[in-house]
C-alpha cells in the first residue's frame, strides 16, 4: 500500500522527502525517501528528470503528490526491504518545504557538483565529485582496477576521523613552525 492510496491501480503519493537526495545526472534521476508525517514506514522513490531541467527539483522537508510505478514491491516487502516507487518529476505537485541545515547542504552540494562538472572532463568530474562531494555515480572499471592493482585502493575509502585527525596534525603542526606551543593555539 503506498503512502496516498491507489488511483486506477497507480500509486498516489502524498509523502514528505525525508533525509538527503541523491542525484544521479548521468541518468538523470534522483533518489529520495518518502514518508508521510507520522509513519516510520518510508517509501524509496527514483524521479525521471528527463522531462524537466531541474537540478534541485527534490530537496528535504519538500512535499510531494502525485502518481507512480511500484517496481517488484513483494520481493522487496519478503526480502525486509523498502518498496520502491518510479515517479516522473514533470507529473508530481511539488510544495517546498521550510528551510533547514538538510536543505542547505543538499542545495549546497548540488551547485558544487554543477560546477564541478562545468570546469572538469566528464570522467574527472565523476570522480572528483565521489572522492570530495561523496557521489555515488559510477567509476571507470580501469581506474577501479589501477587502484587495486597498486594497493591504492584503500585512499578511497578515508574516514571522517581519518580526515579529522589529519587536519588535527596539520593544524598542530603549523602553529609549531609559527612558534607557538601547538596544544595551546587556537584552530
Amino acid at each position: 500500500d503506498s503512502p496516498g492510496g491507489t488511483v486506477a491501480g497507480l500509486p498516489a503519493l502524498a509523502a514528505e522527502v525525508q533525509g538527503p537526495v541523491r542525484r544521479d545526472v548521468d541518468t538523470r534521476r534522483l533518489f529520495v525517501w518518502l514518508a508521510t508525517p507520522g509513519e516510520s514506514a518510508a517509501l524509496l522513490a527514483v524521479v525521471n528528470t528527463r522531462a524537466v531541467e531541474a537540478p534541485d527539483a527534490l530537496l528535504p522537508g519538500d512535499r510531494v503528490s502525485g502518481l507512480g510505478f511500484f517496481r517488484d514491491p513483494e520481493r522487496r516487502l519478503a526480502t525486509g526491504r523498502a518498496p520502491i516507487v518510479e515517479l516522473e518529476l514533470a507529473a508530481l505537485r511539488i510544495e517546498r518545504g521550510p528551510p533547514s541545515p538538510s536543505r542547505l547542504a543538499c542545495h549546497a552540494r548540488f551547485r558544487l557538483d554543477d560546477a564541478l562538472r562545468a570546469h572538469l572532463a566528464p570522467a574527472d568530474a565523476r570522480l572528483v565529485a565521489q572522492l570530495v562531494l561523496g557521489q555515488r555515480s559510477d567509476v571507470d572499471d580501469g581506474l577501479v582496477e589501477a587502484h587495486r592493482a597498486t594497493g591504492l585502493a584503500h585512499l578511497l575509502a578515508v574516514s571522517g576521523a581519518h580526515a579529522t585527525l589529519l587536519a588535527f596534525l596539520l593544524a598542530q603542526g603549523y602553529a609549531l613552525l609559527r612558534g607557538k606551543e601547538p596544544f595551546r593555539a587556537r584552530g
